[in-house]
């Protein structure tokens, strides 16, 4: 069964979060690294926030893993 909208960005945001912490970071910091707004990470990383594929890629790249993680 197809997940919702809904469920793909919180499972999504879930995931980033725990990238972001397993390298130790910040969303300040995860901020300076992709020049993504903090308060835009934050909604991102609580599924409040539907994204483009690019703001993904700048994530992915900013926490040093493959895109495919934060999305599988």
């Amino acid at each position: 069964m197809m997940k919702s909208n809904e469920d793909f960005l919180k499972e999504l945001g879930e995931r980033l979060k725990i990238a972001r912490k397993k390298k130790g970071i910040t969303i300040a910091e995860l901020e300076n690294l992709t020049g993504i707004h903090g308060t835009v990470i934050s909604k991102i990383e609580n599924g409040k926030k539907n994204i483009w594929i690019t703001t993904l890629v700048r994530l992915a790249e900013g926490l040093e893993v493959k895109m495919g993680k934060l999305v599988e």
